[in-house]
């Protein structure tokens, strides 16, 4: 790996880079221009074949507080991360993916708070780019913007896997305490093997936090556009390792351990569910094919996902999407592929 060095910032800004060369000058102009000056931003080359190598050569060259490491071996997104970290040192550290960007001033807008709370997380909302020039903003539902280490356990992880007040189980939208990362041993395990491994990551690591804070406005723009992006991942394969995932994290009591009983239903009902359709809504408004059309309907037969349809609670949701659920279990399965076809945000299911 070859590594260029950088001067210690207050924050590390990560952003793993792989194949992205349509949006990589996008992210890293909002990321350079930020309003917070004092920062690091660590660009990982996870072995592109294309020239986003080139392209974080070009943005070190011209900025002093941006490095660039280039992997000698492409390890994915969880891996990629990981290098980031054991070369940051900032006091504080913010995952950004390579093909979305934030605001001008989310950088700064965290680390006030981070440091006004003494907190180890701070979490902001997000807008999801969803193509054709339609952004759809996520509002934050939850009452409380500042949670204690019981809180976190009890209240804030469980809402984000349940995804109820707006907050996403992510590493990117967020800022950490560097400190928390090194003191635990905690790093990302590799997608993969362990799919799902901002999940996984949340839970290892959120156990370890003493407070936690809120911001709700929107400073992280989420890419739902780009056709390569392990969100856009179509086959049933990866279905597959999701429930597999779920499955399995749901025997480990050790992992589980120190959270909220409800974390358990969460994390099977809402979590496997809401992942499901984004994949479902992939498959629909993306591709088209018959090959997409069959791993769609493939999924809907799937007697794991209708068991966790029939246990989930609907209440709150719209008339529509109760009646499409209802579709799925009652096997409607040709009008369910028409009525993904039609969706513009599979966050609202």
């Amino acid at each position: 790996m070859s590594v260029k060095s950088a001067e210690n910032p207050a924050v590390s800004v990560i952003i793993p880079v792989f194949n992205v060369e349509d949006y990589l000058d996008r992210c890293l102009e909002s990321v350079a221009n930020q309003s917070f000056s004092d920062m690091e931003i660590i660009l990982v080359d996870d072995k592109s074949t294309d020239s986003s190598g080139l392209i974080c050569d070009n943005w070190s060259e011209k900025d002093r507080r941006i490095r660039v490491i280039h992997k000698e071996t492409n390890e994915g997104l969880g891996f990629a991360r990981n290098t980031g970290l054991d070369a940051a040192s900032g006091e504080y550290v913010v995952f950004v993916d390579s093909d979305d960007y934030i605001t001008p001033n989310m950088v700064e807008k965290c680390y006030n708070r981070m440091e006004e709370e003494s907190a180890d997380l701070c979490i902001c909302m997000n807008s999801l780019e969803l193509g054709n020039g339609y952004i759809e903003k996520i509002n934050y539902t939850g009452s409380k913007l500042v949670f204690d280490c019981e809180e976190i356990r009890e209240e804030l992880l469980p809402s984000m896997i349940n995804m109820k007040s707006g907050t996403f189980p992510t590493a990117w939208g967020k800022m950490f305490s560097l400190k928390v990362f090194n003191d635990n041993n905690i790093r990302f395990p590799s997608e993969r093997v362990l799919a799902l491994e901002d999940v996984y990551f949340d839970l290892m690591l959120y156990k370890h936090l003493n407070k936690a804070v809120v911001i709700p406005e929107q400073h992280y723009f989420y890419n739902m556009t780009n056709p390569h992006s392990l969100t856009h991942e179509k086959s049933f394969r990866q279905f597959v390792s999701y429930k597999r995932f779920f499955q399995t994290v749901l025997k480990d009591e050790d992992l589980l351990s120190g959270y909220a009983p409800c974390i358990r239903r969460d994390l099977a009902e809402c979590s496997f569910i809401g992942l499901t359709m984004i994949r479902l809504f992939a498959l629909a408004t993306e591709d088209g094919t018959n090959n997409a059309k069959n791993i769609f309907l493939k999924i809907l037969r799937d007697e794991f996902f209708i068991s966790q349809l029939i246990a989930k609670d609907w209440t709150d949701k719209s008339k529509d999407v109760k009646q499409m659920v209802k579709g799925i279990i009652q096997g409607n399965h040709e009008h369910c592929w028409e009525v993904f076809k039609t969706l513009k945000n599979p966050f609202a299911i």
